[in-house]
């Protein structure tokens, strides 16, 4: 699905759909869940939930709630760095990786279905473009932040800083996903300190 076709931004109402989507999700699995659901959920009018996501756009509901994840996360992540580089022991990359981290601790039923996208990408082109753009604006953000970790110590920029974005970006999204995909309840935790002292050590 082309860029162009998704909004640019969610209304009110579409935002309440949306997120009584991802709650249900959570309980019944993505593929149960049908617009009647939705409209229970968020006590809406079948016809309204009809409105804004029925139809043809029924079908796009999936990559409709992972755009909508990904603006929030866009969002709580830069919100995120604004406040830690506020404080005097501010490094960027240790800043970045606490604040996906914290997403995951608060959106948790997000982060979850996060996961499905994923799936999704690999076998639907369309669902395949919108995620390799998300993962290239976060590539782009690390990449930033290693020039903003250079600059801080006075260090001479990396000439692989492309490569180098490209590998701790892989190595948050597997932290992400194992921290995900364990029941235990110090999961997260886990993946966050490992990674952390993984991102120290290519620092």
């Amino acid at each position: 699905m082309p860029q162009k076709n998704i909004p640019v931004s969610f209304s009110h109402t579409e935002i309440q759909i949306l997120e009584g989507y991802l709650k249900l999700c959570a309980k019944k699995g993505v593929e149960s869940v049908t617009l009647d659901d939705i409209a229970k959920s968020v006590h809406l009018a079948f016809a309204t939930i009809h409105y804004h996501f029925g139809g043809k756009k029924r079908q796009l509901l999936p990559l409709f709630a992972a755009t909508h994840i990904a603006r929030i996360a866009g969002r709580f992540t830069t919100e995120y760095l604004e406040r830690a580089a506020r404080e005097p022991n501010y490094v960027p990359m240790e800043a970045y990786v606490r604040a996906t981290f914290e997403w995951v601790r608060k959106y948790k039923v997000h982060a979850s279905f996060w996961l499905h996208h994923i799936y999704l990408a690999s076998i639907r082109s369309k669902i395949r473009e919108i995620n390799s753009n998300a993962i290239t604006a976060a590539r782009k953000r690390l990449e930033s932040l290693l020039f903003e970790t250079a600059g801080r110590i006075a260090a001479p920029a990396r000439p692989d800083t492309s490569e180098l974005a490209a590998q701790i970006h892989s190595l948050i999204m597997g932290s992400v996903i194992i921290a995900l995909t364990d029941p235990r309840s110090e999961a997260v935790d886990r993946e966050e300190k490992l990674c952390l002292a993984a991102i120290a050590r290519w620092s």
